[in-house]
């Protein structure tokens, strides 16, 4: 029967701990002369799961660490070839709308931002740079353009095509900020120092693995 039971409960931890997790961290322990990483992964609903996976000696140790460095730094090496190139693929589509606005009299960009702004318009939302976080009012404007103001100043150009939204002239004149959305519903630039809100989502935004320490054991 206990058996029973296990397997009854087994599929209920996996369903509290579905999706992806919303932080990873790691380091390495020493128990006698081996090595050990001790992985634990955080899930929305605050439930963890730590795995403890045996490295080896110190020689082992050692060709590990340098293993997952060079790994980490090609990984790097590949995304960066996509994601340095975000900003301007951003500006070189917008211009393709333009164009074709410009020989059809229709605005492509317009209709992506009609079919999505609806949750932009309900108020409630927030933007966190630095630390700070402040107000965001959307609106629409007489020509029917988003618009955006922070803390109710100034309304400025917002530029939305579906998923991605970039922020004309913020955090100041001349500067731009695009923004791309998480599954949960925040926002974020690429580095995630900016991280936009819609009324009430309080998901945490994933941050990257903390770095691997060694800890005496």
């Amino acid at each position: 029967m206990k058996n029973v039971l296990l397997l009854l409960f087994f599929p209920l931890i996996l369903v509290a701990q579905t999706g992806e997790p919303v932080s990873d961290t790691s380091y390495f322990v020493k128990q006698g002369s081996l090595f050990y990483e001790v992985k634990t992964l955080t899930y929305k609903d605050g439930s963890e799961q730590t795995f403890k996976t045996l490295i080896g000696d110190t020689a082992t140790l050692i060709i590990a660490a340098r293993d997952r460095l060079t790994s980490k730094a090609a990984t790097f090496a590949v995304d960066a070839q996509f994601t340095s190139k975000f900003r301007r693929q951003f500006t070189d589509v917008l211009r393709d709308a333009d164009a074709v606005k410009a020989l059809t009299g229709q605005d492509p960009q317009k209709a992506i931002q009609d079919e999505f702004s609806e949750p932009f318009l309900s108020g409630g939302w927030t933007v966190k740079r630095d630390g700070i976080t402040s107000t965001v009012t959307f609106t629409l404007n007489a020509q029917g353009n988003l618009r955006y103001a922070i803390n109710a100043g100034a309304t400025k150009q917002a530029v939305l095509i579906g998923r991605a939204l970039r922020l004309k002239n913020y955090p100041s004149n001349g500067t731009d900020t695009d923004v791309y959305q998480l599954p949960g519903g925040a926002w974020i630039n690429l580095d995630r120092t900016v991280v936009l809100r819609p009324p009430g989502n309080n998901d945490p935004v994933n941050r990257v693995a903390q770095p691997a320490t060694t800890k005496k054991g």
